[in-house]
């Protein structure tokens, strides 16, 4: 399980960053089909994008926060040629945590991959997760992509 969430939950998102994304000759492997690898960095673009543009973050600093987990899972290839876009959106918030949850589509074959990354509030001083700050948590709660609460 890639997420607190299964799969048929992700349409009660209301996603909050999309971006279109650029295939590139490299992307590919020798099944001219994109790499597994490629989607973190399509995770990773999306990551940093939705915290500049969503939250208004544009310093590392101001949100001091390390990875501890992604993951993807595969629902069909993407291959040379085809239109695709990436979705992005905070799916679920803790005390010292939030998940992010990224959705990969193709233009004719739909939803081609699912995401998720879980990223921790870090005092890189102590070496330690910390809780967040009360306004910092607030924001990730005012931009959460849930339509609804989901058990």
């Amino acid at each position: 399980m890639i997420s607190s969430m299964e799969t048929s939950d992700i349409n009660q998102f209301n996603f909050t960053y999309r971006r279109n994304l650029e295939l590139n000759f490299r992307d590919f492997d020798s099944f001219q089909h994109v790499n597994n690898g490629v989607y973190f960095l399509w995770f990773e673009n999306a990551r940093v994008n939705l915290s500049m543009e969503v939250l208004q973050i544009f310093k590392a600093s101001a949100l001091p926060i390390t990875m501890a987990n992604i993951g993807c899972q595969f629902l069909c290839p993407i291959k040379i040629g085809d239109c695709v876009w990436i979705e992005a959106g905070i799916s679920k918030v803790s005390e010292k945590s939030f998940e992010l949850t990224y959705r990969v589509h193709e233009k004719l074959n739909g939803l081609c991959a699912v995401g998720t990354s879980i990223q921790v509030y870090f005092d890189h001083q102590t070496g330690r997760s910390s809780i967040f700050p009360t306004e910092v948590k607030n924001q990730l709660l005012h931009h959460s992509a849930l339509k609804k609460r989901i058990k």
